[in-house]
């Protein structure tokens, strides 16, 4: 890419998954190397020859939902948003929440993404309602934003998460696994809580459906967690404070 470039003008490759990282040795003209969170940054591969200073960590946000709730269901709901691959899911969790019915009477998962076999199951399932694919962003974070808490249960690292993000936004707090980024989006009894494997998800959900109260509290201070470090502002001010550090190294 260098070689068909300007003299003056610098480009920038950013990184926002886990495929492929040994991919970023193959552009090793790069003016600057973003990676999205510090979990690919750390887990990248850096040729001797792309210095410290052109590695960056540059965390994902997004904008905050100020569109209506949308509840689609009565009674303690969770729910998902993502694409139902193998990596971030298994018929098993469905099974599971099935399982929990007895300690969460009222529960409701809900499943936003496009799945057979998920369909499938929610048909018979006691707990679990399938809502298919939404191609409309608005009505898909309408629906996200109704959703009790948000049921991030997947297999496998990746970076920063656009369906945690997404769900931040909505003021929705975030059960999920320590895989990849996730850490780095998800405080402990700020946004959401950290757990080691499937089971790990029923105290929280047991805590927040037992305690309306920790619930709503959780929930103001999700949105003011996302404010403070998930907004895309944030993200926004960090990329123009590159590119003029970029632009000024011409003059």
């Amino acid at each position: 890419l260098k070689a068909s470039l300007p003299d003056n003008v610098k480009y920038i490759l950013i990184n926002h998954t886990v495929n492929n990282l040994h991919s970023m040795s193959s552009f090793l003209h790069c003016d600057a190397y973003v990676s999205v969170c510090d979990y690919l940054k750390k887990m990248t591969t850096w040729p001797s020859s792309i210095h410290e200073s052109r590695r960056i960590s540059i965390l994902n946000g997004v904008e905050i939902n100020n569109g209506p709730m949308l509840q689609i269901a009565d009674g303690f709901i969770s729910g998902r948003c993502h694409r139902l691959i193998p990596s971030k899911f298994k018929i098993d969790s469905l099974k599971w929440i099935d399982s929990i019915k007895k300690e969460i009477p009222n529960h409701v998962h809900c499943l936003i993404g496009n799945s057979k076999v998920a369909n499938s199951y929610c048909d018979k399932s006691s707990s679990c309602k399938y809502l298919g694919p939404i191609a409309n962003r608005d009505k898909k974070m309408s629906i996200i934003k109704g959703f009790d808490v948000y049921f991030y249960d997947t297999y496998g690292h990746e970076g920063a998460s656009v369906a945690i993000l997404e769900a931040l936004a909505s003021g929705v707090p975030v059960i999920c696994k320590s895989y990849g980024g996730n850490t780095e989006l998800i405080k402990n009894r700020v946004n959401g809580f950290i757990v080691n494997d499937l089971k790990g998800f029923i105290k929280p959900l047991k805590d927040l459906y037992k305690n309306p109260l920790m619930l709503a509290e959780l929930k103001i201070k999700t949105i003011e967690d996302f404010n403070n470090r998930l907004h895309i502002r944030h993200t926004a001010y960090k990329y123009v404070q590159l590119v003029e550090s970029l632009v000024g190294a011409n003059h």
